[in-house]
């Protein structure tokens, strides 16, 4: 299962520790790859886009091989 990465045993009491800012810039990553990465991380999951239209992001599909893209 795993730990949480504050030693507490109590998963409440550890999400209350957490510290949540914004992320931090990706400077190795392409611009479009970048937006697909926030965009697929997004906090508020009525802003994050489902798994099918994540596979729609222009960064993905620049990135599929032609059988790839017909099994979608």
């Amino acid at each position: 299962m795993g730990i949480t990465p504050f030693n507490d045993t109590d998963t409440q009491a550890a999400c209350l520790k957490a510290q949540f800012r914004a992320p931090l810039p990706l400077p190795s990553v392409s611009p479009a790859c970048a937006d697909f990465v926030t965009q697929a991380l997004a906090k508020q999951a009525a802003k994050r886009p489902s798994a099918a239209q994540l596979l729609g992001h222009p960064w993905v599909q620049a990135h599929m091989t032609s059988h790839e893209a017909q099994l979608y």
